[in-house]
């Protein structure tokens, strides 16, 4: 793993570029505000300043992108592209930025000529849940003191299915009951419902707390889902428009997904990876990444699409090799 140093005047150099003309609501504007001497704040700075270094193609267009943000989830699809560049900076592998208002994916390899298309995607059910709960009980009184236990990683909870879970409890309260069950994922392909038990007394303060039970470790239902956001991206128009414009690889960031996601080991996901994906699809490849601004290189794991024509499969594969990736699955 890198974690090389840079000189902390050029790091704040590169960040105070970076955010010329950016509005007050930007979200590193935000952070800077909150945290200003903080950690990530200067892997990020030391991040900017080695793409600044190497000053690929088009590169002042996400300068331009970046100064522009205003949206937090905005920033996280941007950053995940940021981290992906600074790998191949690390690695001497020559790359430019797509050209915006073309079919051109985010990043394109010089040798071998392939495209990198990333995509971040989003859901967290047990983290959605807290949040729907924390917020819903604000004013609430007597404050319950909630423990949630939850039989499975919920990849997604319904807004609907959240809010009657708050008015549940809200009624449990108020009604002196002490537990309240609710279904958080319908059962799947013979596999069990994904269930919360929230007892209403047993936390260890205000702020709820969330544990799992025993069954949590049988992921089933979980990667299913998982696999469900890893097809839609594979079969999404715009994105196959983008991997059509040369041999390309899509890069799907499940860094704001459940841990779980990683329980599958890297030796198990690249062959299910492959088996994802087909002949009807344009990608070459595809590959989960888990990016951090704090550390190099990301979690990464990479398969060639078996029914790429053999030139695509190449390039992939070598690829792969110059990012040191070994024995690709396809």
């Amino acid at each position: 793993m890198d974690t090389r140093p840079i000189a902390p005047g050029m790091s704040r150099s590169a960040l105070n570029k970076w955010m010329t003309g950016a509005s007050s609501d930007h979200p590193i504007a935000h952070q800077m505000r909150v945290d200003a001497d903080g950690e990530w704040l200067n892997a990020l700075a030391a991040l900017l300043a080695e793409l600044d270094q190497r000053d690929p193609v088009r590169l002042d267009g996400k300068r331009r992108d970046f100064r522009r943000l205003h949206d937090k989830d905005r920033w996280d699809d941007l950053c995940s592209e940021l981290i992906f560049a600074r790998w191949l900076v690390r690695t001497g592998i020559d790359f430019e930025f797509g050209a915006p208002g073309s079919p051109q994916p985010d990043l394109i390899v010089q040798d071998p000529h392939v495209g990198i298309e990333i995509t971040r995607r989003r859901g967290d059910g047990s983290r959605a849940l807290w949040r729907a709960l924390w917020a819903g009980l604000h004013g609430v009184r007597p404050r319950p003191r909630l423990l949630i236990t939850l039989s499975g990683h919920p990849l997604a909870v319904r807004q609907k299915v959240l809010a009657d879970i708050v008015s549940e409890v809200i009624t449990a309260n108020e009604e002196g009951q002490s537990t309240v069950h609710a279904v958080l994922r319908p059962a799947r392909d013979g596999h069990p419902a994904i269930t919360a038990t929230i007892d209403l007394h047993r936390g260890i303060s205000v702020v709820p707390t969330v544990r799992y039970a025993d069954s949590a470790s049988l992921l089933s239902v979980t990667l299913l889902d998982i696999e469900d956001v890893i097809s839609a991206v594979l079969e999404d128009e715009q994105k196959s428009r983008q991997g059509a414009a040369l041999p390309s690889i899509v890069v799907v960031d499940v860094s704001d997904l459940p841990d779980a996601v990683w329980m599958r080991p890297n030796s198990m996901w690249g062959p299910r990876l492959a088996d994802l994906q087909s002949g009807d699809q344009t990608f070459a490849g595809a590959a989960l990444m888990m990016s951090s601004v704090t550390t190099s290189p990301p979690r990464f794991v990479l398969a060639v699409n078996p029914h790429a024509c053999s030139d695509a499969r190449m390039g992939v594969e070598r690829l792969g090799h110059r990012l040191g990736l070994a024995n690709l699955p396809s």
